[in-house]
């Protein structure tokens, strides 16, 4: 096996979403033959161009150890196309990167029902909804969900499979120390506490620029066995997703827009056109993968969904279908007790009431700068301590 600086050294000598390491690798078979390969060697190759040739000739590993003693330091674990813990999924995909670099847990990817959700950063009321309760269901059906942990859809994507208390994994377009967007670090630590995964193909210190996202994206749909598309315009960064999962044959999802007269619905006109599966509920889903994985997919929880009380404060809570008149009688269920909190959690906490207040409202009444109230209500949203409405609102839980 290669030692791991060889594999982080090739992974820096060209931008991200070349093709340029997968091809040397199958010409030279290990990085460190690439790492001790002559000029003349490598133009024999046929891979590479000049300028290139100077460029790997002149790189040192100086980088790649200074890399490594980051992840040393930051507990972030670089994971090489030889590693058994990196996805075959992904190992296949055109441009594979050489190396992965992972926060949690990555293991088994191959043996379950990946779905990748993107949509817009800016989506509607009804975009948000339908992506939480989607993966909400998907999640508790058995399903692992990969998005971009973006605001807007991705958040919501995440949002929903945490609820279901299920496993889900975050595609970083930066890297994993890097903070942003800011409001979803309580997102990320989420993912993390129930068991699932941060990664990135940049390493520590990356900070965010526009021309890694349409490379990032390549990797969500390389992870997964579907992509699902729920809310779009025309011009959205995850069509750029979707056609790149139709590059690498995988299974395209859209839910049908919910105003054919809206352009913030009409990104998924076409591909539903060209012949995507229509989403109505997840079985439209779930439907290709339960031969297979059957295993993994529990069909009577597949029926799991949102039910909205309306008992005054448009809480909302998740039962089984058929159990929602008891779930929904305020006789027949115990009280709550108050939950053991402390920090930022306690305060916001007490700061809540039932009736839903502003974002703006809450950092007044506690005192706290807007990053940690958004990232500890996150957290709390998760966990179940608190219910958020449109406008940045939030009210406290029954």
């Amino acid at each position: 096996m290669a030692e791991l600086k060889y594999w982080i050294w090739l992974s820096e000598l060209f931008s991200k979403g070349s093709d340029k390491p997968g091809a040397l690798l199958d010409y030279f078979e290990t990085p460190e033959r690439i790492f001790a390969a002559s000029a003349e060697e490598l133009a024999a190759s046929g891979l590479v161009n000049q300028a290139e040739t100077a460029r790997i000739m002149r790189h040192s590993l100086e980088r790649s150890e200074f890399i490594l003693k980051e992840c040393g330091r930051l507990k972030i674990r670089a994971v090489s196309l030889e590693d058994p813990l990196y996805p075959e999924r992904l190992k296949n995909i055109y441009a594979a990167p050489p190396v992965l670099y992972v926060y949690g847990d990555l293991s088994g990817m191959d043996d379950n029902v990946v779905l990748g959700v993107v949509g817009t950063r800016h989506p509607t009321e009804y975009g948000k909804t339908v992506t939480d309760e989607l993966c909400y269901q998907l999640t508790a059906a058995g399903a692992v969900i990969v998005s971009g942990c973006a605001v807007g859809i991705d958040a919501h994507a995440h949002m929903g499979a945490l609820k279901a208390g299920g496993r889900t994994v975050g595609v970083l377009g930066c890297g994993l120390d890097v903070d942003y967007p800011a409001e979803n670090k309580g997102l990320k630590r989420g993912i993390l506490k129930y068991g699932g995964a941060l990664i990135s193909e940049l390493p520590p210190g990356t900070t965010v620029s526009r021309k890694y996202f349409p490379t990032r994206n390549r990797l969500i749909s390389g992870l997964s066995l579907g992509v699902v598309v729920t809310e779009a315009p025309v011009r959205s960064g995850s069509l750029i997703t979707l056609n790149l999962a139709l590059e690498q044959g995988r299974d395209v999802f859209c839910v049908p827009p919910h105003d054919i007269c809206n352009p913030l619905y009409q990104g998924v006109v076409k591909p539903l056109r060209d012949g995507a599966t229509a989403v109505y509920d997840i079985n439209d889903i779930l439907f290709e993968y339960y031969g297979e994985y059957s295993h993994k997919l529990v069909a009577d929880k597949a029926v799991i969904r949102y039910v909205r009380q309306l008992n005054g404060d448009g809480s909302q809570r998740r039962v089984a279908d058929g159990t929602a008149e008891a779930a929904t009688d305020p006789s027949k269920e115990a009280p709550r007790p108050e939950p053991a909190l402390s920090g930022n959690a306690k305060i916001i906490y007490e700061a809540l009431d039932a009736e839903p207040l502003y974002v703006s409202e809450l950092a007044e009444k506690t005192g706290l700068g807007l990053p940690d109230l958004l990232a500890a209500l996150t957290e709390m949203e998760i966990d179940g301590l608190a219910v958020s409405f449109s406008g940045q609102r939030y009210a406290r839980a029954k």
